[in-house]
């Protein structure tokens, strides 16, 4: 169990920290090809959006033929993708590699099929665990892969960059042998019911719609800075360096967010531990806007803001465990997800869209506290039960 547990964890090391090193490209990207800074925004917003159409699929496609296949598939795509953007010459090859092709490698290769995977490999008492474990070492990712592609692109440029990054993703694959054989030996058997119709009974759940709404907050905020917030630090004067270390901060201290989020949050309650994650987004959100000409202040909120990052993922993850079970758990993730990549999708192309028209983040940053202070409301009527669904019941 450990070497499968390790495989999905080093999926979602890779993947994740790839995602989050896109960001680093906002500015020498487009300035080469001669695009607007709203082009590439655009093909970041198509990538977030793939994924989250995607998710929903990888996760019913993970039920019937495993992980590995659907990881492995997953990572083969999003190599393929974040490679091919090196030649991109055009703003439709731009939104063709970095947004489609890479967005639907991720939806099979992200930490959230690496989530999924984990559930259905260790036993039901260590998933909070896992699922801590699984999105921290996402973090990790996020922590070590843009100073690194950072210091790629300062020595050899950014399209060697992209290909190192691509060539990196397909290298993974050959960790999945060991996930798959044991999840063949943990198999639960067949689904009972069809994808769809496991969906229709979960949104008939008014707790689960409330958590779909809830995760687009979360998707809003966390793809706006991480595509922009290098360029926005950019603009007020500092570094790329610093801008790429400051997207390293948040991953680093979100492993320490992520890993502890589930334990904590099964203790004091799913629901009450998101309503506090997003109040506390929001607040951080402002004192950047407000004091951002401060590095040690830009750095203590990206610190800070780290161990709120992804901690809404074990949490969500475990409500949605908690009102259906593990054997409905992908398919019913994805769907969530898919809100969390519809807001995501907004993030980043609003983003672009506000700054071409004017030339400042300033009202995106106000957006997403405000989000985040509306998600915290929506998460609290929440129950946090098992959902009256006789066909969705857990074992």
């Amino acid at each position: 169990m450990r070497l499968a547990i390790l495989a999905a964890c080093l999926v979602a090391l890779v993947s994740f920290g790839v995602r989050a090193a896109f960001g680093l490209f906002m500015e020498p990207l487009p300035a080469e090809r001669g695009f607007d800074r709203e082009v590439f925004s655009l093909a970041l917003a198509i990538q977030n959006l793939c994924w989250g159409i995607g998710q929903p699929f990888a996760g019913a496609l993970l039920t019937r033929f495993g992980s590995a296949r659907v990881l492995g598939t997953g990572l083969l795509m999003f190599g393929l993708g974040t490679g091919a953007s090196a030649y991109a010459a055009t703003p439709l090859a731009i939104y063709l590699t970095t947004g489609v092709v890479a967005g639907f490698g991720m939806a099979g290769a992200s930490y959230v099929t690496a989530l999924a995977a984990l559930s259905r490999i260790v036993p039901h008492e260590l998933q909070p665990w896992a699922l801590g474990l699984g999105t921290a070492a996402g973090s990790l990712g996020q922590f070590v892969l843009p100073p690194m592609a950072q210091g790629f692109m300062n020595v050899w440029g950014w399209p060697a960059t992209l290909l190192a990054l691509g060539a990196l993703l397909v290298a993974v694959t050959c960790l999945l042998p060991a996930l798959g054989r044991r999840e063949a030996s943990a198999a639960e058997g067949t689904r009972d019911l069809p994808a769809i119709q496991v969906v229709r009974l979960a949104l008939s759940h008014r707790s689960y719609v409330l958590l779909v709404l809830g995760f687009f907050t979360c998707g809003f905020q966390l793809a706006f800075i991480q595509f922009h917030l290098p360029a926005y630090l950019s603009g007020a004067g500092y570094s790329a360096t610093f801008g790429a270390w400051a997207i390293g901060v948040i991953g680093l201290f979100n492993i320490v967010g992520s890993y502890i989020a589930g334990p904590v949050g099964s203790r004091v309650g799913y629901k009450y531990f998101l309503a506090f994650t997003y109040t506390g987004r929001a607040f951080l959100l402002v004192a950047l806007m407000l004091f951002h000409h401060s590095p040690l202040v830009v750095m203590l909120v990206a610190a800070t803001l780290g161990v709120l990052w992804l901690s809404a993922a074990p949490t969500t993850s475990g409500l949605v465990i908690t009102m259906f079970g593990v054997r409905y758990f992908p398919v019913l993730f994805g769907v969530t997800f898919f809100s969390h990549q519809v807001g995501s999708f907004l993030g980043v192309w609003a983003g672009g869209r506000v700054f071409a028209a004017t030339g400042s983040y300033d009202l995106l940053w106000w957006a997403c506290a405000a989000l985040g202070l509306a998600a915290s409301a929506l998460h609290l009527p929440i129950r946090e039960r098992q959902a009256p669904l006789p066909a969705l019941r857990p074992a």
